[in-house]
């Protein structure tokens, strides 16, 4: 499957179909939150915001009353929304999570100055020790 996908001239539920599956890939890469996959993530983010984008703009310039030949189809696009909805919350889970999990790590590893490990049996808050772990390739 290619990396970045674009779209051709879509109707309104292929362009929230082509928004779910990009999300939905980005969550498979976030399952493992690298770097590289952070990276890979990106131009199929941009695929699903053109595509957004976009409808917002159709969906926005539609007269008051939905043509004949869309009032089949409102029913599938509200479905469509729905599922991105649910990968967007799947999606934004993982990265809050990833987020937390490298954010402890990293204070773990090089702890601040005013970071403390808790009280002492006589009272006062006792410092943490300094790091002396390194990290080598």
């Amino acid at each position: 499957m290619r990396n970045e996908m674009r779209l051709l001239d879509p109707n309104e539920v292929e362009s929230v179909r082509f928004a779910r599956r990009s999300i939905s890939m980005i969550r498979r890469r976030l399952l493992k939150p690298t770097v590289g996959a952070l990276d890979a993530c990106m131009p199929l983010l941009q695929g699903a915001i053109e595509s957004i984008y976009w409808l917002q703009r159709r969906l926005g310039a539609r007269e008051s009353h939905t043509p004949r030949y869309l009032e089949s189809t409102r029913g599938t696009l509200w479905t469509e929304l729905d599922e991105l909805r649910l990968e967007l919350s799947r999606v934004d889970a993982l990265m809050r999570n990833a987020s937390g999990f490298y954010g402890g790590l990293a204070r773990l590893l090089s702890p601040q100055d005013d970071d403390s490990t808790g009280y002492a049996l006589n009272g006062p808050v006792s410092s943490r020790a300094k790091t002396t772990l390194q990290l080598e390739r």
